[in-house]
């Protein structure tokens, strides 16, 4: 049946009717917003019950979808009712495909804020490898350096570059025994072949002595052939190699991924409420004219 030539709407009070038709528009643009600004934060930021929060999303808009479906059959306002399940499917699947993507993105950084954290670490008489196994960001003594003398290169594609971080001693002070370089500046393709010139991370600056931790396993095991070829190379030892990015604040870079991903929420949020208050705009001047031609 034709709403045009429906008893019931025609009985149906202006103001009664004006309500109603706010109540659509106000439905139709917070209720998608909703739907995709809970789904994109829960799944982009590794909210703990992030997957019943999507799974509650599609159950709403399947519930939607259904009501969609019996206004359109009955012919009963069913313009509103499909501009709302539409456009929150549309948000539903929006968030779940954005969504997954920060996760992904920030999954190193789930896995560094796990693990430890160590302050001044002696490179060379401190702490070996094997009991910082759990290492995210250290924190070396201030005379720690990386000995760019001992760069090495391990080609594959791309070069793998390390060089050892070291302590220098001040002039006339005993230094002891050297167990062993477990502790090894790397990067891609920031020094020459044989491992010289090496520029790795901010090996530059003065004032770096601290260093995060490589995870990305892919590229751990080029790192420790290439910490093997300096074994051979400059006659060290190297007992428990960890792998770090030589820098002065671990943490602001540690924290950078998560700035990045949050400023993207927000835009992508604002972005996709923006939008959608145009379709319900356009869909309202729609129904208004319609109205208008009707009466």
């Amino acid at each position: 049946m034709d709403t045009r030539s429906s008893p019931l709407q025609k009985r149906t009070p202006p103001r009664l009717a004006r309500l109603l038709q706010v109540i659509s528009v106000f439905t139709c643009f917070v209720l998608p917003c909703g739907i995709f600004a809970s789904v994109l934060a829960s799944l982009s930021l590794g909210v703990q019950k992030r997957v019943l929060v999507e799974a509650a999303a599609g159950v709403l808009v399947f519930l939607l979808g259904v009501l969609a479906h019996g206004a359109w059959r009955a012919s009963r306002g069913s313009v509103w009712h499909i501009v709302l399940f539409a456009t929150s499917l549309i948000a539903w699947i929006a968030a779940v495909v954005l969504g997954s993507q920060h996760y992904e993105a920030l999954v190193p950084y789930y896995d560094m804020i796990s693990m430890a954290t160590y302050i001044e670490v002696d490179p060379l008489e401190g702490r070996s490898g094997a009991l910082m196994q759990d290492a995210g960001r250290v924190l070396f003594t201030l005379n720690s350096r990386v000995d760019r003398s001992k760069g090495i290169a391990f080609k594959n594609t791309d070069l793998y570059c390390a060089a050892p971080v070291v302590a220098e001693r001040p002039h006339g002070q005993h230094r002891g025994q050297v167990v062993s370089y477990d502790f090894w500046a790397v990067g891609m393709n920031c020094c020459d072949n044989s491992g010289s010139n090496f520029t790795c991370g901010e090996v530059a600056d003065e004032k770096a002595y601290a260093a995060l931790r490589v995870m990305d396993a892919s590229q751990n095991g080029y790192y420790r052939l290439a910490v093997q070829q300096a074994e051979a190379a400059y006659g060290i030892k190297v007992s428990h190699p960890l792998f770090f990015t030589w820098m002065r604040d671990p943490w602001a870079a540690l924290s950078a991924p998560w700035d990045a991903v949050c400023h993207q929420l927000l835009v992508q949020i604002m972005s996709f409420c923006t939008a959608q208050l145009f379709v319900v705009s356009l869909v309202a001047f729609a129904v208004a004219a319609r109205a208008k031609a009707d009466d």
